[in-house]
């Protein structure tokens, strides 16, 4: 089971680093909206949660390498911690409320994230706080996709039985 574990956890690895650092939209002042962190929360609903945390993590570190290096040492913590609150939240049985749940709280935790990042080491606060309003329409985007994405798999049995749990 832990190699299946593992070679999931490396394709959602994968899922994660590329519809992050080449499905995205460029913003004004830092970062980009990207899908990524809607296989953050698939990755949260199908594996386990420290191979779900290990997955989001390193992917969107990894994609920050490929696009914006000075993200990635942010990008591995922020996004386990997301990965963590939502696996948290959501639980074994994510209901559609779980999920809602999980990832409004999961976003707010990113945006607050990345908010200190760039304010603190980027571009100050007052040009952070500009750019949290176009910051925050990627994880509601994402959250909306993830959730319908999860809430979808949950009535599939075929997909219901490729979760390891």
């Amino acid at each position: 089971m832990r190699t299946k574990s593992l070679a999931v956890a490396a394709l959602f690895m994968a899922l994660v680093m590329v519809t992050t650092a080449f499905v995205k939209i460029p913003l004004p002042l830092t970062g980009y909206i990207h899908l990524g962190d809607t296989f953050i929360f698939l990755a949260c609903f199908f594996l386990k949660k420290p191979y779900a945390i290990a997955a989001s993590a390193m992917g969107s570190a990894l994609a920050d390498v490929i696009a914006f290096p000075v993200y990635a040492p942010a990008s591995l913590i922020i996004k386990a911690v997301m990965a963590l609150i939502f696996c948290l939240i959501a639980g074994e049985e994510p209901t559609f409320w779980r999920c809602v749940l999980g990832a409004a709280a999961a976003s707010v935790w990113m945006l607050a994230g990345y908010y200190v990042f760039n304010s603190v080491f980027l571009v100050g606060w007052s040009a952070a706080l500009l750019n949290l309003a176009l910051d925050s329409i990627q994880p509601l985007c994402c959250s909306i996709l993830g959730i319908l994405a999860i809430q979808t798999c949950r009535r599939v049995p075929f997909l219901m039985s490729k979760r390891i749990r």
